[in-house]
């Protein structure tokens, strides 16, 4: 590892690297009187064209993790040179300093698994961008956020914060949901794609508290999936709380395949948006457990699926997410979502294959 570029901001005693080469480079900065670290990984291509504006996908790990186990778990690295963005995987932080590898996301009060309440992750977050944009050839209308389980709570706690959904174009969580509702305070409808099986043991889909867990002997009592996302459907619609949705129109084909012996299906929908900005899509999975969906095979150690369940290669979440976030951008000037000038929305072609919102049946 001697020979990885680093970044270290804000400390005098190193300077930062003057040229950007492709791969992946550690990085760090101080906030909130804590150093925090993490991995960030430029495409082949900074190499022949370091200059050009690139999106960036920041990849939260799940509880326990760290930035190389997500890293090594998404394979979205991988992705990121197929498709030229900037992938950046930050370090959680744990019990204490000297913990490097057992590491947590805090998505809100008494929501942390390591009880590291006090950190500020959201405040860190727009650390990161603000350090990242003024070093970094990074697209500021292009900003998008996933995360792993933990980490996937971490999407829904930036994208309801008043400061930092106002730079995220969309969010694509996976096998997580939403643990704060108090904590509900978005400035704009958010489009998200939320990844996520109904028989993952440990973040139960329909809600409630798992069985067991690897982590405490006392697990939380988690919102159903469909209940966090159709608070957003509201939100991103300008519908009352207590207003029935719509049912989400399919999207794509019913997938079925056996894998490991085991029937694995998916299914994706969506709720489109009045305006187009704010559409939500939903990928749901049978079969697979509490995974990372990877064509590559890619999975948590095999010891974990007693407690995770199978890992899945219905689909792939690397081509799923970015698929769904490079539609996306934040407003310009005028208040349309514009992207190097191309509108970052669905096409007229994938219009006409949706049924009219009015025509979708109620959901009570």
């Amino acid at each position: 590892m001697g020979n990885v570029q680093a970044f270290h901001f804000d400390d005098r005693c190193r300077k930062l690297p003057s040229t950007i080469h492709s791969g992946q480079a550690e990085f760090s900065l101080k906030h909130d009187r804590r150093r925090r670290s993490g991995l960030v990984h430029f495409p082949r291509s900074m190499e022949e064209d370091p200059a050009r504006l690139r999106p960036v996908v920041f990849c939260f790990h799940g509880a326990a993790g760290h930035a190389q186990q997500m890293a090594d778990l998404s394979q979205l690295a991988s992705t990121a040179d197929i498709e030229d963005f900037i992938c950046v995987f930050p370090n959680g932080t744990g019990q204490s300093e000297c913990q490097k590898r057992f590491l947590t996301w805090n998505v809100g009060p008494e929501e942390n698994p390591c009880k590291a309440s006090k950190v500020d992750d959201v405040g860190f977050f727009v650390a990161m961008l603000d350090r990242f944009q003024s070093h970094w050839p990074i697209d500021a209308s292009r900003v998008y956020v996933t995360g792993f389980s933990n980490g996937a709570a971490m999407c829904y706690r930036l994208a309801s914060d008043p400061v930092a959904s106002q730079r995220i174009a969309a969010i694509a969580p996976v096998s997580g949901v939403a643990l704060c509702p108090g904590l509900f305070h978005p400035t704009r409808a958010m489009p998200i794609l939320h990844i996520h099986s109904k028989d993952d043991p440990l973040v139960l889909y329909d809600g409630g508290k798992p069985k067991s867990t690897c982590l405490n002997r006392k697990p939380r009592d988690y919102p159903a999936a469909h209940d966090v996302l159709a608070k957003w459907v509201r939100h991103n619609n300008g519908l009352p709380d207590d207003e029935a949705i719509l049912k989400p129109a399919p999207l794509g084909t019913h997938r079925e395949a056996v894998i490991g012996q085991l029937k694995h299906t998916s299914d994706h929908m969506m709720w489109p948006a009045h305006n187009n900005c704010g559409d939500i899509e939903h990928i749901v999975l049978s079969g697979a457990g509490h995974q990372w969906p990877s064509a590559s095979g890619s999975a948590l150690p095999r010891w974990l699926e007693r407690y995770c369940g199978p890992p899945t290669t219905i689909v792939d979440a690397n081509t799923e997410i970015w698929q769904f976030c490079k539609r996306f951008a934040l407003p310009d000037e005028d208040g349309m979502l514009t992207s190097k000038g191309k509108q970052a929305t669905l096409d007229e072609s994938e219009h006409e294959a949706l049924p009219a919102y009015a025509d979708i049946e109620p959901l009570l």
